[in-house]
């Protein structure tokens, strides 16, 4: 049993002190006043960015054929779709990871699970906060230029 860096109780292997320093933990609650709010504000921004960053990529792979093929009312009902699909699947497997033995599967599994959550709050955010972005994505150009997607949705 370890002893707290910072307030000197058994705490237990829970958090290193530093980076650099593997000798030396702090028990949970002292970790927790040594977190600042503007680092976890940092780490919410940068997995937004990711998040959405991934909800690109999906969406020009598999909603831009879907918006050619059904319209962008369509595409948009399979981003939301997928969304809230990706956040169910995130607790899905964290509850599947918990009953798991052996930490390289369940390290896969949670990976995978963090995949599908930054997927489907990435294509939530594109579809509900920015949607003029996702309109631009999918947007189907005719032969003159104009976007046709928007016509094909509402004939």
């Amino acid at each position: 049993m370890e002893q707290c860096y910072d307030c000197g109780r058994p705490c237990g292997r829970r958090h290193a002190v530093s980076w650099m320093n593997n000798e030396d933990f702090l028990c949970d609650s002292c970790f927790n006043k040594r977190s600042t709010s503007a680092v976890k504000a940092f780490g919410g921004f940068l997995f937004l960015v990711f998040a959405v960053g991934l909800s690109w990529v999906v969406s020009l792979t598999v909603l831009k054929p879907i918006a050619a093929a059904s319209g962008y009312d369509t595409a948009k009902s399979v981003a939301v779709g997928l969304g809230i699909g990706g956040v169910i699947l995130f607790f899905i497997l964290r509850y599947v990871a918990g009953r798991t033995a052996g930490c390289l599967f369940r390290m896969v599994v949670k990976l995978v699970g963090f995949l599908a959550y930054a997927l489907g709050v990435g294509l939530l955010f594109l579809t509900f906060l920015m949607e003029d972005q996702l309109k631009d994505i999918v947007a189907v150009k005719d032969s003159n230029g104009n976007a046709a997607a928007e016509e094909v949705g509402h004939q």
